[in-house]
């Protein structure tokens, strides 16, 4: 029983009826007391009538039953309202019969017209009112109760007026008055018995209601308990005026003999009288007995029913629910499993099989009942299969997917397809099944062929490469390194690869690595010049550039391209030993060396240095050095040598290379790597800048990062790239405290399209959305195909790029390219779209998150499936 009392939520059609047949039932005797009808008021002639407080108060126990269906605040009012009234009014019609006292609330009506010779024809009789004021005390305890005892009492108060109402029915059958009449000029009419036996009952379901909003006789335990009461009291009711028949009609012998021997004998009245209570006397003694060995037969029937019956069945119907619910679970997870799920007997035939292996195979599930599991495979693997099938069935064990065995399925229309299979046996009492689920690996297989083919053209290309590009942990331990670098420390890539970097350092350079490993692991990028040694113990020169990345897969590793300046030190050397020697080498050296004065005045310009701008040495020497620089740097020059000259501030002077643009003489910019040195010679100083056109390196970088972030199929970004760029618009929205809007939008059909017409119409219709998107939204939008059929876009919210709007627009591109296309399908997609208001502390995952959410919704709306 439950802690607190329920409140229903609804009311039944049986309570419904019963409360309606109650209200009627008050309703017509009042009309037959207000329009003086006895047929109405007096259902037979002779019978007691039911008198108008009686109607009323079933009109008010009827309504407020009504009440059930109402919310609780409203129906707590009422239905206490009507309950307290009627126990009003049944106490003081009470307290009448108890009291001797008159109080005047059956003066409302003459009887006169019922021809009824009784004191009190218009008062409600004992036994009746006692029974209302039960069942209105139950009313009160249905709304107003707490706590476990309230649900024995309401049933035990239902089951009491109940008895009440048949007794006095069974009085009526039987002609026995005493059970409808306490007193002989107070009697219950036998409508109103009815009435409450009908009144017990629905109190009994509002009960039921009120626990577990089911049917009245619901739960096997109620069932049970209460059947076999209105049993054993039924049993008890027939017995006891059985006893009552058999004893009356030996009284009734008794009187008869005692009568005849006081007519012989003349015996006087009073002699007589003495005589009839010593006759009685035994009788009701015997009654007594009787009465008192039905009680505890009912009791101990009920207690009985209740301690040992009640265990047992309850028992056996948990058994069986949870035999039920065992299965009824196992069908919901097998139809909720994203694998399609086969299960076999140990015969491999199939017995049961989810929705999943209907679409993935093209069967339908009645195909498949009954059938060896070999249908879903290839004719010439099927004998190999049924001996595996035979030996995993003499040694069942469980296996993980994914475990290296890949086989191959048959679709109903002949095509095969790659599937990964996980097994698990189960023992039942049918006997041994196993459980198979299979997953189509179809869409992963080309997938791993794409990314290996991307692989490898990022390896070559780094393979080719002429600077130093390598991977290390945190710690410092080589992960990879190109050959070209190998190659000039002489070593082989196999040789270096695994050894701590730091051993291939010169001992002042190994002093620099623990501050190098904190900076690359706090800010994120490290650059500067260091020192290596070669496998024959030669230096060679090294200025890196190197990046702290981080993978799911590889975890923490530094990505490092260096570039060998060796050689350019050499020469920056060289330049000391003399003027012809330092124009030799500046004019033999691969990198441009450019000499200026404390004025900004080029001094000299080597050959290489021509080159990379185009220009003539002849035409630059004695012009300023921004003549070199893009307008845009100049102003940033000149305040930069400024505070160098006036104050030795260091600026980019001494600090190893640094990338700036350049500007050649037909206009174009390029990017260089530069680094600036001073020389004093004699009271002037002399700016030393040795620089390097990295145009080519610059691409290799920007391929190498387009390989990393860039999706192939589509030219969009990939999810790395979209997480990597949409994470830095996240950072810089939220200090501009501007809003972001993130589209995510799903390809309707993309499965159909593939199994129609084939994986490369699937690419199309891929690359068909990417250009549509690239129409619909701006460049400055990161747009993004996630993976599979799903794709993002991660946009500044403004006034022009409402989200409403965009979808609208990008809904109506769709149309157009449907429309003009002249593909054999057409496109669908499914837009949901989620924004962060200005400095709202949301996270990339929630908004993405929130936009999957109502793309997923949109779908559903639109009666589409979404493929996972």
């Amino acid at each position: 029983m439950p802690a607190t009392t329920p409140a229903p939520r609804r009311i039944s059609l049986p309570l419904i009826f019963i409360a309606s047949a109650l209200v009627i039932l008050g309703g017509g005797v009042m009309l037959g007391w207000l329009l003086k009808i006895p047929e109405l008021v007096r259902i037979v002639p002779g019978f007691a009538a039911m008198v108008f407080n009686t109607a009323l108060c079933f009109v008010l126990l009827g309504s407020a039953l009504l009440c059930s269906g109402l919310s609780t605040a409203p129906r707590v009012r009422i239905q206490v309202l009507l309950a307290g009234l009627t126990i009003v009014i049944a106490a003081l019609v009470l307290a009448q019969d108890l009291f001797s006292i008159d109080l005047g609330i059956d003066r409302l009506f003459s009887a006169d017209w019922l021809q009824d010779t009784r004191p009190h024809p218009t008062r409600m009789a004992p036994n009746t009112a006692i029974a209302f004021i039960l069942s209105g005390t139950t009313v009160l305890l249905l709304n107003l109760g707490r706590g476990q005892w309230v649900g024995y009492s309401v049933q035990s108060l239902a089951l009491l007026i109940t008895a009440i109402g048949l007794t006095g029915l069974l009085g009526y059958v039987l002609k026995i008055e005493f059970l409808f009449a306490w007193y002989s000029f107070a009697r219950m009419a036998v409508h109103t018995a009815s009435g409450f036996t009908l009144l017990g009952i629905a109190l009994w379901g509002c009960w039921r209601y009120a626990l577990n909003n089911a049917s009245p006789i619901h739960s096997p335990d109620t069932y049970i308990v209460f059947t076999g009461s209105i049993i054993l009291v039924g049993m008890a009711l027939i017995a006891g005026i059985g006893g009552l028949l058999v004893l009356g009609q030996q009284a009734e012998a008794i009187l008869k003999d005692n009568q005849v021997i006081a007519t012989d004998s003349r015996v006087t009245q009073t002699g007589l009288k003495i005589t009839v209570e010593e006759i009685y006397q035994p009788l009701q003694h015997q009654l007594q007995q009787v009465l008192l060995g039905l009680l505890g037969l009912t009791i101990g029937g009920v207690l009985l029913l209740r301690w040992q019956v009640l265990p047992l069945v309850r028992r056996l119907v948990t058994a069986e629910h949870a035999a039920s619910e065992r299965e009824t679970r196992f069908r919901i997870l097998l139809e909720a499993a994203p694998d399609a799920v086969v299960v076999t007997a140990a015969d491999g035939r199939i017995t049961l099989v989810n929705s999943q292996v209907e679409a993935l195979f093209g069967y339908a599930r009645s195909e498949l009942i009954g059938q060896p599991v070999e249908i879903l495979q290839p004719q010439r693997f099927r004998a190999l299969h049924t001996e595996h099938r035979r030996a995993y069935a003499a040694q069942p064990r469980p296996r993980a997917m994914g475990s290296g065995l890949i086989l191959l399925g048959l679709r109903k229309d002949g095509v095969e397809f790659p599937i990964e299979i996980s097994l698990s046996p189960l023992q039942t009492d049918d006997g041994p099944l196993v459980i198979s689920a299979i997953r189509d690996v179809s869409e992963r297989q080309r997938l791993q062929q794409a990314l290996a083919a991307s692989e490898q053209r990022y390896r070559h290309m780094v393979d080719q490469s002429r600077g130093l590009i390598c991977m290390h942990d945190s710690t410092g331990k080589l992960l990879y390194i190109n050959p070209a670098a190998a190659e000039t420390l002489g070593y082989t890539p196999q040789e270096l690869q695994g050894r701590n970097l730091q051993a291939l350092l010169t001992p002042q350079s190994q002093q620099q690595m623990p501050a190098y490993l904190d900076q690359i692991r706090r800010q994120g990028r490290a650059s500067g010049p260091m020192t290596l040694l070669t496998k024959d113990g030669h230096k060679r020169v090294w200025t890196y550039d190197n990046v702290y990345c981080e993978d799911t897969a590889q975890g923490a590793y530094v990505l490092g391209h260096a570039q060998d300046i060796t050689e350019m030190l050499r020469a920056q050397e060289a330049l000391r030993g003399g003027e012809e020697r330092l124009r030799a080498i500046m004019e033999n050296a691969t990198d441009g060396i450019i000499t200026i004065n404390e004025q900004g005045t080029i001094e000299s310009f080597n050959a290489a240095a021509a080159k990379i701008f185009g220009y003539r040495s002849e035409q630059v020497i004695g012009q300023d050095i921004q003549m070199l620089m893009p307008e845009s740097q100049r102003s940033a020059h000149r305040a930069g040598a400024r505070r160098y000259l006036q104050s030795d501030e260091q600026g980019i002077v001494g600090k190893g290379p640094v990338e700036l643009q350049g500007r050649r003489q037909d206009g174009s910019e390029f990017p260089l790597e530069l680094g600036i040195n001073a020389v004093q010679l004699g009271k002037q100083r002399i700016f030393i800048g040795i620089l390097r056109d990295i145009t080519a390196r610059k691409q290799a970088e920007q391929t190498i990062r387009e390989l990393s972030l860039e999706d192939e199929l589509t030219g969009l970004r990939n999810r790395r790239g979209f997480m990597t760029l949409a994470d830095a618009e996240f950072s810089l929205a939220r200090r501009m405290r501007r809003g972001l809007v993130l589209f995510y939008a799903d390809l309707d059909g993309m499965k159909t399209i593939n199994d129609t017409y084939g994986h490369a119409e699937g690419d199309n219709a891929l690359r068909d959305i990417a250009a549509l998107l690239q129409k619909t939204f701006r460049d400055s939008d990161i747009l993004a195909r996630l993976g599979g059929d799903e794709f993002a876009v991660l946009a500044l919210e403004t006034a022009q790029q409402e989200p409403g709007q965009m979808i609208q627009r990008l809904e109506a591109e769709v149309a157009a390219h449907n429309h003009s296309a002249g593909r054999r399908y057409s496109l669908s997609l499914s837009v949901g779209a989620a924004h962060v208001e200005p400095g709202a502390a949301t996270t990339l995952q929630d908004l993405l998150t929130r936009a999957d959410a109502e793309m997923y919704r949109v779908k559903q709306t639109r009666g589409t499936t979404r493929r996972h």
